[in-house]
Parts: structure tokens; sequence; C-alpha cells
């Protein structure tokens, strides 16, 4: 009687599930009404990984369209029960698939004898499924608890930080598998960042004393010699400066060094838009006093450095229209771009040249030089503007960017053919961005910032002609349940300080309207009685649908207002209109993502409209997201 007692508490039914059979598949098991007849204890640990990951390894069959028959699949959930047991120390853990009654709670028969009892009974597997009370279980005994006697870790000497994570591995007592595998994974991230081993083998070793239920842990590190970047050249080079290349890398001849510095080396050549392929190899170099050593060598692949491109289109704000462009990525074996554009339209042209020096010596900055004849006629009205810039900037860090520039615009009007006015400016634009998103034309996840103020000089006057306050804010956050959905907001707002109109070009005027800040609305048609504003403000909400790899859906709302600000009928001081007319629009679009952008799709409706007496609903299609 005691040993039936003994047995019947030394095996605890944790799992039921019941089965979702099919007429056409018996052999499917349904992920919903997981019961667990187990101790509060591990209600808190065991029972909800086990829930958690059964679910999820059920999901991928029916994700994937996996076929398994009833003991493949119980055997595979056993493996899985399993791991999790060995991870909180029950390296004995016996696991049993069974049928149970769940009037009687009694277990009928392991699977092992599963198939013998449906022969004899001359069943089918779906009988006892489809009769009421009968769900499948697993019974387990946990095993022994392995307390940690000794710790040791051979290898790498004075490694800092391995001191830090044996204790706490120690401190734990009891041997847990999924502890031993978190020290070695921070061991070997140590040995990444802190030694100048480019290769080398981690292993760890655990001994187990069933008789004592003790265990003994080694940490095991093999090294190669210490790695040195000594070659005076990289190999494969034709057109791009040796000494220029290698200060990219930041990586010091005859410096010891580890194999996250040299990815971190290998990302920046990248970086630098001229190499198609980098890659190194290893050279066991002489031992000198008794030290052996490697030598990296690094071998590129170079780009053609000069691209051609054409095409042409249809706008509704353009007409038709024929683009080119031509650019040198390496004209001084230095980086050094020159691009060259051209547009021609209906109503617009433009041409511009530009030449980008990406480093010069003092305080590690960039330059570009620009310049840009543009001319824009409509009826009767010309607009000339030439334009010449020079900019500066620098990458801060990681994700911080510094742009300061100083433009001078010379611009032409020509009304009606007749009344003509000229201006002269300079415009000293500066910008701060921070852009940690992860990916920019299809953003899931992070926060791009950008704050901007650009004085402008009038140089007739010789004054302040005004001043433009800019700012953009975005951020997105991707829910991974139960289907990817990412939250995306964006805040964009300007300010222009002007205090006379004439001052004030008209294609310097804000204005609202387009698939880039209030769609719903037509191209610029929010122009505050047809003036141009001087504060706006455009508030977008979108909530994106990921259905499929290629498949998605959008809905989405934008909200703004534009205020006229001066009256630009007149050249006189007339003082600020501070009336604010809200905007609003709704819409939703498609997206059929590629593997390198998504194409979108959307369609949106004005809500709020007050002076726009021709909004209707708008169409978009572009490539990438909305923002």
């Amino acid at each position: 009687m005691k040993n039936k007692v003994a047995r019947l508490i030394g095996f605890i039914i944790i799992v039921f599930v019941v089965s979702d059979l099919h007429a056409a598949d018996m052999r499917r098991i349904k992920n919903e009404n997981l019961l667990f007849d187990t101790s509060v204890a591990l209600k808190k640990t065991i029972t909800k990984k086990i829930s958690g990951n059964i679910n999820f390894y059920r999901s991928q069959l029916k994700d994937l369209k996996q076929q398994r028959t009833l003991n493949r699949q119980l055997k595979d959930e056993r493996l899985i029960i399993k791991k999790i047991f060995n991870a909180y120390g029950f390296y004995d853990a016996v696991i049993h698939s069974v049928i149970v009654n769940t009037d009687k709670k009694i277990a009928l028969l392991q699977m092992d004898q599963f198939n013998d009892f449906l022969i004899q009974s001359n069943r089918s597997e779906a009988f006892l499924f489809k009769k009421k009370g009968y769900r499948i279980a697993y019974q387990f005994k946990l095993g022994k608890v392995y307390r940690i006697k000794k710790l040791e870790f051979n290898g790498v000497l004075e490694l800092a930080g391995i001191d830090k994570v044996l204790i706490e591995l120690y401190t734990e007592g009891a041997l847990r598998a999924q502890n031993v595998l978190d020290a070695f994974e921070l061991i070997k991230l140590n040995i990444a960042q802190n030694q100048c081993f480019v290769e080398g083998k981690l292993t760890y070793d655990v001994q187990l004393d069933t008789k004592k239920n003790e265990a003994d842990i080694e940490f095991n590190y093999d090294e190669t010699f210490s790695s040195f970047f000594k070659s005076d050249d990289v190999v494969g080079l034709s057109s791009i400066n040796n000494e220029w290349l290698i200060a990219q890398m930041g990586l010091k001849r005859n410096k010891c060094l580890n194999k996250s510095k040299i990815n971190n080396a290998i990302l920046k050549l990248y970086a630098t838009n001229l190499l198609a392929r980098v890659s190194y190899t290893l050279e066991k170099a002489p031992a000198k006093n008794g030290t052996q050593s490697v030598i990296i060598h690094l071998n590129v692949i170079e780009r053609k450095h000069r691209t051609i491109a054409a095409g042409g289109g249809l706008s509704t704000s353009q007409g038709a229209y024929l683009s080119g462009s031509w650019q040198h990525r390496n004209v001084f074996e230095k980086a050094e771009q020159i691009n060259v554009e051209s547009f021609v339209g209906s109503f617009e042209q433009l041409v511009s040249s530009e030449m980008i020096i990406p480093r010069i010596k003092f305080y590690d900055f960039g330059l570009s030089l620009r310049s840009q004849l543009h001319r824009f006629s409509k009826d009767e009205n010309v607009d000339f503007e030439w334009v010449n810039k020079i900019s500066l900037f620098k990458k801060i860090n990681k994700y911080t960017v510094y742009n300061g520039s100083l433009k001078l615009s010379t611009k032409l009007k020509i009304q009606d053919k007749i009344e003509q006015q000229a201006l002269n400016q300079l415009y000293f634009p500066n910008f701060i961005t921070w852009d940690e998103r992860d990916d920019i034309v299809n953003s899931t996840h992070g926060i791009y910032v950008q704050a901007g103020v650009t004085p402008v000089w009038d140089i007739k006057n010789m004054k302040v002609g005004f001043i433009d306050y800019h700012w953009v804010t975005k951020g997105f956050y991707t829910f991974k349940y139960p289907l990817p959905i990412t939250l995306a907001l964006k805040y964009e707002g300007q300010i222009i300080d002007v205090k006379q109109a004439s001052l004030l070009p008209a294609d310097e005027r804000l204005y609202l309207g387009g698939g880039s800040d209030m769609r719903g609305f037509a191209f610029e048609s929010i122009n505050a009685n047809e003036n141009g504003g001087v504060h706006s403000s455009v508030f977008s909400f979108e909530t994106r649908f990921r259905m499929s790899e290629t498949i998605g859906f959008v809905a989405f709302y934008d909200v703004g207002y534009l205020i006229e600000g001066v009256n630009t009928q007149t050249n006189t001081d007339t003082g600020l209109n501070t009336t604010k007319n809200w905007y609003s629009a709704a819409g939703v679009g498609f997206r059929y993502y590629t593997s390198f952008f998504p194409i979108r799709v959307d369609v949106a409706l004005p809500i709020q409209v007050f002076d726009v007496e021709t909004a209707k609903y708008q169409f978009y299609i572009s490539i990438g997201q909305s923002y």
C-alpha cells in the first residue's frame, strides 16, 4: 500500500492538451486548454516555461504546415520538457506521455503501448479523442538536483571579469544548465572584447557524481597566438589611397587586436561606400623572444566608382519630366565625390553640381560644396534662383550628426513678364540629427529627432531678413504578438520669425498638403489665404499591420494647422495673424514588401477642411513608408 501511495505522489500530471483532430488529419494536437496539476512552486517556474515552449513548437508546425505522427510529435515535446528540467537542475527527470481519463484522473496507458491498444481494440487514433473525457497528458518524476562542488576556468590568464561570472554561477548553488550556458556566453563575449586573440575555442565540461549529487564544472579556452596588424598595404587596392583607407579603420600597426575590433574595422571600410567585399587572412609570424603571433592581412575588392543614371516620369505637380545624373565616388583616391544632376520638367528645370570631401583634417569634419541653377515658370511668372552652398558635417557618435552650412541665394522674380524683384540672401542653416531607427526605409523600432535653426541675412538691406526654426520627431515600436503591429508617430513643426513681408520669398513660406505631411489634401493646397504661412505643426499617427512577409495594411490619421502670419500682400510691418485653424484627414493603405523596400499605396480623405474649397480624397503611390 505504501509503494502505491509513493508511486502516486511521485508522478504529477503537469500538462493536459485537448486534441484538435480534423477529419483529414487526426494526428494534430490543439494548443488551447493547457491544464497544470502541479505544485505552486513549479507553476511559477517550470509550468509556465513548458506551456510557452510547447505552444511555440506547435504553432511552428502549423505555420510551416508540417505534419507529424502523434508518436513523433509527443517525442519531440518530451525532449522540450527534458531540456527545461535540465535548465532548472533536474537532470534525472523521467517523462512519459500518457492517455488520461480526466474524470477519474488516472493514466490509462503510456504512449508506447498506444498502438498495441488500438490494434487490439480495433480502433482508430481518433477513437479516444472523440470520446468525451480522454486527454493527452505528461507524467514526470523529478530527478536529483546536483550541487556545484568545483568551478574552474583554464586558459587565458588574468582575464578581467571572469571571476565575477564564476562567483555568480557558484552562488546559485544548484547546477542548472541554463546558468552554465549563460556563463559560457558571458565568458565568450568577455574574451572577444578584451583579449587579442582572433580565433579560439571555448568549451565547458560538467562531471556529475551521482552518489553524492555533486557537480564539477570546468571552462576551457584554447587560444591562438596574439594577433597584430602589420601589413604595409591592403591587398586588392587599385585606385584608393592605402594610408587613407587604413586610417578609416582606426587600426594601429603592431597593436594587439581582437576579433571584435577587426569586425568593427571592416564595417568602417564598408561605410566608405568604395568597397564591394572585405575579408582577412592570418599568417603566422616568426617567433620573437619565445612569443608567437599572427599577422592580419586585409583583402578587398573595389566597387566601380562611376555611376550614370537616367529616368523620366509623369507628376501631377510637374507634368512630364526627364532626369539624369552622373557620380564619381573616388575622385582623388580618398572617397571624394562629384555629383552632377539635372531635371527638366514642364514647369521646372534644374541643374546642380556637388563635391563632397568626407573627411578634412581639422576637427574631423566633412565638407560639401554645391552649386545649383533653378528655373520655375508658371502662367506669366518666372522664377530664377542660383544657389551656392558650402556645408560642414560631423558624425558626433553612432547616432548623432551635426550639419552646418553657408548658402548664398540669388533670386530673380518676373511677374506678368514685366515686374521684376531681385533678392540676395545669405543662409546659415544649422541642424543636429539623432537617428537610431533600425531601417530608414521601413522603420519598425527606434527614434528619430532633428532640430535646426536657419538665420537668413538680407544682403541688400544689411540686416536679418528672417529666422527659420524647424524640428521633427519620429517614434516607432512593434508588437510581435499575435502578428507584427507597428505604431508609428511623427510630429513636425516649423516657425518663421519675420517682421517684413518683402524679406520673405514666396518659396520660403509654408504650405501644407501632400503625401509627406497632410495626406488627404492636394499638394500645398493648404496655403493660408493663398499667402502661405509662417507657423505650421503636423501630427501623424499610423498603425501598420504586417499580415505576412510580403503583405501589410496601414490605418493613419493626420492633423495639423497653418498660421498665416504677416500680411504678405504689403511690404510694411503688419504684425502677426495668430488665427489657428486645424485640418485633419484619415485613410488606409496597402503595403507590398519587397526584399529591399515596401511599395506604398495610400488613400486619404479630408475631415476638417475650412478654407480649402477643392479638398477631396487623395491617392498616393510611392516607395518606402510615408515616414
